[in-house]
């Protein structure tokens, strides 16, 4: 799933890139730069997702006080 996340995030980045770059007029280092953060965002959120998962996890069971 994560390098589903992260190849989509790399095509929908170069994607944003190149038509902020041709149409937009935007310079190409901040197109560049507009590639890494889509990529590494998108790349990067089943992780953080998978890790507020994990930390939430027993917030709603509290525990027992005789344990």
């Amino acid at each position: 799933m994560a390098l589903i996340a992260l190849l989509s995030g790399s095509v929908l980045g170069a994607f944003a890139a190149i038509s902020g770059w041709l149409v937009f007029g935007i310079s190409p280092m901040f197109g560049f730069g507009l590639y890494l953060a889509t990529s590494l965002g998108l790349g990067l959120a089943p992780f953080v997702l998978c890790g507020l998962r994990t930390a939430l996890r027993g917030v709603g069971n509290p525990i027992p006080a005789n344990r």
